[in-house]
Order: structure tokens, then C-alpha cells, then sequence
């Protein structure tokens, strides 16, 4: 299925959004992020996603191969999905794996409404399409948490092939001072509902910025990557 880690095209980078959660208790040290600040993840969604990206990583496979990564996302631009007008940031994502002489370079395009809504995104022989646009809400506090929504993939736009499904969930953790860690969960699916493979991507937020820090995919055979951003 289209997504960042597994086919390296960073199609939903920094699709962020987040409905429901709680929030702190007793017990809270001064130290760590104060869990009734609030964040302005709309506001730093925003910012990020209307300018050009990228995003340099260091890569470990499998716990025996290393290598490294970059993903260059553009600025937007107005284009059209599924027949309608919409913002597109194409994304190029580049691997290598020089220990274990592996390569790749792929390109892709991810889709927004107006408000940087996340509508689908496509790449070479997949479209991707949420059920529903992921809507970033204007803020979040530690302790949040829910679900954000499910993108099915099919081989082309005329949904003919179903490849699957990638369900998105989301957690907001202390940091320190006046900061907070964003977890953006992903869960794999093939069209019979078997898992493939889970993501989590963090991210800091800071006033009105996100800056990825790491990324973590295992896949069902237990096979792990960690991709940290330098």
C-alpha cells in the first residue's frame, strides 16, 4: 500500500490529524510538558505542508543493514484527484543501502483540500483515497489520542484492483517544557483484513512548527527499520 516507509515514496508524510483524548493527572513533573497546554497542530500542519521539505535519515534494516535516506517534498501546487481540483506536493524519496548493495528512488504525490486536508495521494501503479479528508483540529494537549481515519488503495483510479487498506491513529506524549511529542500510528492491511505492517512516526511540536524525529515499521515477519532524522 502507498506509504512513506515501505515503498519509500513519503506519500502521507505528515498527515496529521487527531479527534477525542483526555489529558494529565497527578502527579505531573514541572520538568516535562505541562498537560493543559494546548499545541496548534493545525497551524503547524499548515505551515509545514504549504512550503517546500526535506528530510535527511539515517537508516537500520533488520538490525544488520545500515544505509540512508532522504525524502524532498515540493511546495504545493493546484492540480486535480479523483476528477476534483486539489493542492499536490509531489514527494521524491531516495534509499541506499550500501552494506547490502540496495538502491531505490521513488516518486509520488499526496493531495490536500484548501485547509491542507489530507485527500489521498498516488504512485507508480497505486491510488490511495481516504475515506473521509483528514481534518487537522486547531489544537491538542498531552494525553490526547484517537483514531484519524482509513485510506483504501486500489491499482488505479477506476478502483478496480483493491490492494488494501492503512489505518491511522494518533497519540500526543510529554516532552519537556514547552514542547510535545506527536506519535502517528499506522496499521497495514491486505484486502482480506490481515495485518502487513505498523508504523509510528514522531514528530516534536513546538508553537506553530513539526519536526519529524524518527520512524519505526515492523513488518509481520518481524522484520524491523529505523529511520532517525538527522
Amino acid at each position: 500500500m502507498l506509504t512513506i516507509r515501505t515503498t519509500m515514496a513519503a506519500a502521507l508524510l505528515a498527515t496529521l490529524a487527531a479527534c477525542g483524548g483526555g489529558g494529565g493527572g497527578d502527579g505531573w513533573d514541572p520538568g516535562w510538558t505541562d498537560p493543559s497546554t494546548p499545541f496548534a497542530l493545525r497551524s503547524a500542519s499548515q505551515n509545514r505542508m504549504a512550503v517546500a521539505t526535506q528530510v535527511n535519515y539515517t537508516v537500520t534494516l533488520g538490525g544488520g543493514c545500515n544505509g540512508w535516506a532522504t525524502e524532498y517534498a515540493s511546495a504545493p501546487a493546484w492540480s486535480t484527484f479523483d476528477g476534483y481540483p486539489a493542492l499536490a506536493k509531489t514527494t521524491t524519496a531516495t534509499v541506499d543501502f550500501p552494506e547490502c548493495g540496495g538502491a531505490m528512488t521513488v516518486t509520488s504525490q499526496t493531495f490536500y483540500d484548501s485547509e491542507y486536508s489530507v485527500l489521498g495521494a498516488t504512485a507508480d501503479g497505486e491510488f490511495a483515497k481516504f475515506d473521509l479528508p483528514m481534518v487537522v483540529p486547531e489544537f491538542v494537549r498531552v494525553g490526547d489520542w484517537g483514531n484519524l481515519g482509513t485510506v483504501t488503495s486500489w491499482t488505479s483510479p477506476s478502483r478496480a484492483v483493491l490492494l488494501g487498506s492503512v489505518a491511522y491513529s494518533f497519540a500526543v506524549d510529554p516532552d519537556y517544557d514547552n514542547t510535545a511529542i506527536f506519535r502517528l500510528y499506522t496499521q497495514a492491511y491486505d484486502p482480506w483484513g490481515t495485518p502487513l505492517w505498523k508504523e509510528t512516526d514522531s514528530y516534536r511540536l513546538y508553537g506553530v512548527t513539526l519536526t519529524p524525529l524518527d520512524v519505526v515499521v515492523e513488518y509481520a515477519d518481524g522484520t524491523r527499520m529505523t529511520m532517525t532524522a538527522q
